[in-house]
């Protein structure tokens, strides 16, 4: 029942958002290839929505965006690590996701650097969790400080005119609000992007090659 419900609701999605879902797809399907898109365009598109949704939060007055914080961020970042890591064992196995991570060596001076290329990748996919949810975290921390601060100039200036009682002040944030949903919507795909890439990168080569011809 539960997967009749979740086919109907797609189709559903596909019968409302037809036009939007099949640019989601095509831009996904230039950065990972037809297949590998097909397979993770449900986690990466909803990566998209959710954290799009999360950060336009913040435009509403008196709430901030749950992606301001780094609990959030991180939250969502490390699951794609996870993810990551799975989707590399289970497409390459173990042997093949170490090899995969020493750098794929296939001569005598490959193998001789391919204990260093291990330390460095292990260190590179370690990296990766930190640095999504970082620059996520202080890209929407920051819309919302710009926002607050000249939200609270302009109950200042309303101070400082005369008129001390009056509950709301002059919306100097309101040309920023543009900015904000601009960036908000950037930084949503950046991090979808980024984390379609870290997949596709996780691939054996045989995936690689075929979103190249493609």
């Amino acid at each position: 029942a539960r997967v009749a419900l979740a086919h109907h609701i797609l189709e559903e999605l596909e019968h409302a958002f037809g036009d939007e879902l099949e640019g989601v797809f095509k831009f996904f399907k230039d950065v990972m290839g037809e297949r590998n898109a097909r397979d993770f365009i449900p986690l990466v598109g909803s990566l998209f929505l959710f954290i799009f949704l999360n950060n336009i939060i913040g435009i509403v007055p008196l709430f901030k965006a749950p992606s301001s914080t780094w609990k959030t961020t991180f939250a969502l970042s490390i699951p794609v690590f996870v993810i990551v890591q799975i989707v590399g064992l289970v497409r390459c196995g173990v042997w093949g996701r170490i090899y995969h991570l020493m750098g794929s060596p296939r001569d005598f001076v490959g193998w001789c650097l391919s204990p260093l290329m291990l330390v460095l990748e292990i260190i590179g996919e370690l990296v990766k969790p930190v640095s999504l949810g970082l620059r996520l975290f202080g890209n929407i921390l920051g819309e919302d400080i710009l926002l607050g601060a000249f939200a609270l100039m302009g109950v200042m200036l309303v101070g400082a005119l005369g008129a001390p009682n009056l509950p709301v002040g002059i919306p100097l944030q309101f040309p920023f609000l543009f900015l904000a949903l601009l960036t908000s919507t950037i930084q949503a795909l950046v991090f979808s992007l980024l984390a379609s890439i870290y997949i596709l990168l996780a691939l054996p080569h045989e995936a690689h090659e075929g979103h190249e011809e493609h």
